[in-house]
């Protein structure tokens, strides 16, 4: 009788407190997440910091957190911390009455992007195992990783930009509409440029002197078209990526100089699309310096999407339609179709300066260039 009385005790006790944590292991528990960088870039190391705490006079004998992660944040491994898949982050949790833990993860940034860590799944459950429930909690906790900076030197510039006296404080070229007299001509100078009637009145060959202006804007786009003739998503994602670090490098610099630098492409960003009939913007931001303006133009990129809103032509239609003149475009790209090509050509007609800049490298035909 006593065996059996002690047997019944047992059953009962842990049907008891299988009841207990089924109703009460989740109750008073408070979670906390945070990052210590609100951005960094790609290739940069941060941590992020877990906080729970029992409310409860009701000890966990186990508590599992779980979220998905992505892939291109890679955490160190560590006590108590498990990465499932690439994906799933896991930390195992024992807390005593009123017990509040801290916990801190590093955590390498592969990749530019724009990481939103939405939920997290709270599981605990009874001493042996045989009652387990969970809870889901919503937090807001993000990390943008803006694109990684490369040496000005490696970047595909056009012949005859950004070297030596083209780069200084302002943005300054010459302006093909403001006359300033005449000049000997020189080497490389073209002939519609000569001034015909000065040549036959000093017997040499004079070309007009053209003035300067400060009063041009950098504008760097990325063309995020698809090369149909040799597409892979593989290569067109290594060339957007690729773009997109280059054209963060040269903003950097050229902002750092004191140059007014804007961005723009025919993709979309994250909390930058319209929400008019599921319609997508491209992006654009205007011309300007300083600290601030380079931080937002480093969170456009990191929250660039790798696909289009419209095509590369209609971006740049916008910009004729709009009669944009005096700016300095810069074009990253890896192939430019006939109409893109037209586009640019009207562009040109209306005072701008356009230049591509090609991401493979390879010497394109002259037809292609600006």
């Amino acid at each position: 009788m006593a065996v059996a009385s002690l047997i019944a005790i047992t059953f009962l006790l842990v049907f008891l407190q299988m009841i207990l944590y089924q109703k009460k292991s989740l109750q008073g528990i408070e979670y906390e997440r945070t990052i210590k960088d609100r951005a960094v870039f790609a290739g940069e190391n941060t941590e992020m910091t877990e906080v729970i705490a029992n409310k409860k006079l009701l000890p966990l004998p186990w508590i599992r957190l779980e979220s998905k992660m992505d892939k291109s944040l890679v955490f160190k491994s560590q006590k108590n911390l498990s990465i499932v898949g690439e994906a799933y982050h896991r930390s195992l949790f024992t807390l005593a009455p009123y017990q509040k833990i801290k916990r801190r993860h590093q955590i390498h940034c592969v990749k530019r992007g724009f990481y939103q860590l939405k939920t997290v799944t709270m599981t605990s459950g009874d001493l042996f195992g045989f009652v387990q429930v969970f809870e889901t909690l919503h937090i807001k906790c993000n990390l943008v990783v803006y694109p990684q900076l490369v040496e000005l030197k490696d970047l595909p510039l056009p012949s005859k930009s950004f070297q030596g006296d083209t780069i200084v404080r302002r943005w300054i070229m010459e302006d093909p509409f403001i006359n300033a007299g005449v000049r000997k001509y020189a080497h490389g100078d073209t002939f519609k440029n000569v001034n015909w009637k000065a040549s036959a009145r000093t017997g040499d060959l004079q070309v007009n002197k053209k003035d300067y202006t400060a009063n041009y804007h950098l504008l760097i786009y990325i063309n995020f078209d698809q090369n149909y003739m040799n597409w892979s998503r593989v290569n067109y994602e290594q060339q957007m990526e690729k773009a997109i670090s280059y054209a963060a490098t040269l903003a950097t610099y050229t902002i750092n100089h004191g140059i007014e630098t804007g961005f723009g492409g025919n993709s979309f960003a994250l909390e930058f699309s319209g929400d008019f009939n599921g319609f997508r913007k491209p992006i654009r931001l205007a011309a300007r310096t300083g600290r601030p303006h380079l931080h937002h133009l480093y969170e456009t990129l990191a929250k660039a999407q790798l696909a289009t809103s419209i095509s590369f032509a209609q971006f740049l239609q916008e910009d004729v339609d709009r009669r944009q003149k005096g700016k300095d475009i810069i074009i990253l790209t890896e192939q430019l179709d006939s109409d893109a090509k037209n586009k640019i050509e009207s562009l040109q007609r209306l005072g701008n300066s356009v230049k591509v800049m090609w991401l493979d490298g390879a010497n394109q035909p002259k037809q292609a260039q600006a």
